[in-house]
C-alpha cells in the first residue's frame, strides 16, 4: 500500500531524519502508521505553491493508492524554468523567498563564477517582477478557482489548506493551528514584539521552526488521527477545530531555534 503526499512545509519541514531539528514523529508517520501504508512517498517542498504541488502530483499520483494534498498559501506562484539555473530548488514562489534566495546567492556566488552575471540578472529580474509587475490578486483567484476544481474532481485523495482564503476567513487553517501553537508560548512578546520573525538574521545566525511539519508533537498526532477519521468517512477535506489540539507542552525555545546560516 503506497502513500502519497504533496504540499509545503507543512508536508516537509524537518522530516529529514539524519538532522532532525525537532522531535517526535510527523502527522505523515503517525498516519501512515493508523491507515496501514508500507510505503510513503513524500512530494512535498518548503515554500512549495499550488501549481508546484499539483504538477508533481499529476505526474505520480497514479502509483499511489491513496493521497494527501496540502493547498498551500494561495499567493503563491510557480516558474519551472528557474529550477534548474544553479541556485537549488524552486525558491521563486514570492518576493520573500526570492530576496532569500538574492542573500544565499551573494554569500555562496563569486563574481569570478562563469556565470555569475547571467544568475545575478535572472534574480533581479524576478525581484523586479514580484515589486512591480505581479498581480498576486489575480493569481490568488485564478489558484482558488483551480483549487476547489481540484477538491471535486479527483478521487483517493484527502485535502488540507493552509489559506483562509480558500473557504473563507471563519476557517481555522493549518497557519492557525502553527500560529496558536506559537502565541499560547509567548510569541508574540518575544519575539514578533521586537520584530523578529522566522528567517530574522542575527549575525550569523538565522531564526527557525524547529518544529516537525510546524507543529508540536502531541498535534502531529492529532492532526494524523483527524485525518484518518476524515478519510474514513470518506470525506475530501480535512477541515480544522482549535478545540481539538492541544497546546505544546514545552518552552517555547524548545520549538524555535537560532542555527547557522
Amino acid at each position: 500500500m503506497r502513500l502519497g503526499i504533496y504540499g509545503d512545509s507543512y508536508g516537509s519541514l524537518n522530516l529529514n531524519t539524519t538532522g532532525r531539528l525537532g522531535l517526535g514523529t510527523s502527522w505523515i508517520e503517525e498516519f501512515q502508521k493508523l491507515a496501514g501504508y508500507t510505503e510513503v512517498f513524500n512530494f512535498s517542498m518548503p515554500g512549495a505553491s499550488l501549481m508546484y504541488c499539483y504538477d508533481q502530483y499529476k505526474k505520480t499520483k497514479i502509483q499511489n493508492d491513496f493521497n494527501i494534498f496540502i493547498i498551500p498559501d494561495l499567493r503563491r506562484s510557480y516558474y519551472p524554468n528557474l529550477e534548474n539555473i544553479g541556485l537549488g530548488g524552486n525558491w521563486y514562489s514570492n518576493y520573500h523567498s526570492v530576496k532569500v534566495t538574492q542573500q544565499s546567492f551573494e554569500v555562496k556566488r563569486s563574481p569570478n563564477d562563469p556565470d555569475y552575471d547571467k544568475l545575478k540578472k535572472i534574480l533581479d529580474s524576478v525581484i523586479v517582477y514580484h515589486e512591480s509587475w505581479r498581480n498576486s490578486a489575480h493569481e490568488s483567484l485564478l489558484h482558488k478557482t483551480f483549487a476547489l476544481n481540484l477538491i471535486q474532481s479527483e478521487e483517493n485523495i484527502i485535502f488540507l489548506y493552509t489559506d483562509k482564503n480558500l473557504f473563507g476567513p471563519d476557517k481555522f487553517t493549518l497557519v492557525d493551528l502553527s500560529q496558536w501553537e506559537m502565541n499560547e508560548l509567548g510569541w508574540e512578546k518575544i519575539f514578533s514584539k521586537h520584530d523578529i520573525h522566522y528567517g530574522s538574521v542575527q549575525g550569523n545566525k538565522f531564526l527557525t521552526d524547529a518544529r516537525i511539519c510546524h507543529l508540536c508533537h502531541e498535534n502531529n498526532i492529532i492532526l494524523a488521527q483527524k485525518i484518518k477519521e476524515a478519510a474514513d468517512r470518506k470525506e475530501k477535506i480535512v477541515h480544522l477545530n482549535k478545540d481539538d489540539y492541544q497546546v505544546p507542552t514545552n518552552h517555547l525555545t524548545y520549538y524555535v531555534k537560532w542555527i547557522d546560516l
